[in-house]
């Protein structure tokens, strides 16, 4: 709830859909400082994985994909189907201060002459390296170097060129801190995908959760950010990490 001309109204910051594609800019942390001021934000996240999504992981043969949705940089593996219910193995390194996964397997497989990590596998645990690595890059302190970035990451789509005439400036807080602790697999298709990151967010002496939902899709050869729908990441603020597959820096 927000005050608007001395009256109360339960507009969201997070309500307006520039904002929400302004978030994509800046990335999670730009946006925490709106969670520790106000204590909550809206937009939910979806509780449940799709019904689709509960059977056990099938893999798909790599002859079953048409040669132009081959990985990017020739990523072995590729699943069609299936969900995360164990955390993954991972290397864990920094951009800035901030941690984020890495496996010879899934992926970053390569990185852009602007700094950039990208391919991820075609797999389940592929998209939630993506979004991973996608929470850090976007907040980044460094306008080159995210505008760079989103120019590979928004996948093509009907808002991919209203959300970069939308971006602001990054606004990222150096008093704050992020780390991953936790994941949902929502969806999983092979095309699509919608992970659910959970985070512990520490800014001004407090500390939150909060969930960030990134919807991909699988695009030139890489998961990038679904620009089909309207909110490509979704933030809310969340109790705790129950219902997460826990995940994080050792």
């Amino acid at each position: 709830m927000t005050e608007e001309n001395g009256t109360a109204t339960d507009r969201s910051p997070m309500a307006s859909r520039s904002f929400v594609i302004a978030g994509v800019a800046v990335g999670l942390i730009a946006l925490t400082g709106i969670a520790v001021g106000i204590g909550v934000l809206t937009d939910d996240p979806d509780p449940s994985p799709s019904p689709s999504d509960t059977g056990p992981t099938a893999t798909a043969s790599a002859s079953a994909t048409p040669a132009a949705d081959a990985s990017v940089c020739g990523l072995p593996g590729v699943e069609m189907t299936g969900r995360l219910t164990t955390p993954p193995e991972a290397t864990w390194e920094y951009m800035d201060v901030y941690a984020y996964p890495v496996s010879p397997a899934a992926g970053p497989g390569e990185t852009a002459s602007e700094g950039y990590r990208y391919c991820y596998q075609r797999t389940p645990t592929g998209a939630l390296f993506a979004a991973a690595y996608a929470s850090v890059a976007g907040s980044v302190n460094d306008q080159q170097f995210v505008a760079a970035w989103l120019d590979y990451a928004l996948a093509p789509g009907a808002n991919r060129d209203e959300i970069l005439s939308e971006l602001g400036t990054n606004a990222s807080q150096a008093d704050t801190r992020a780390a991953i602790e936790g994941f949902r697999i929502l969806h999983y298709d092979g095309t699509t995908a919608r992970v659910d990151i959970a985070f512990a967010v520490a800014s001004g002496g407090q500390t939150v959760t909060l969930s960030a939902i990134y919807e991909l899709a699988w695009a030139d050869g890489d998961w990038k950010l679904n620009t089909d729908v309207d909110e490509p990441l979704r933030v809310a603020q969340v109790p705790n990490t129950t219902g997460y597959v826990r995940w994080g820096e050792a």
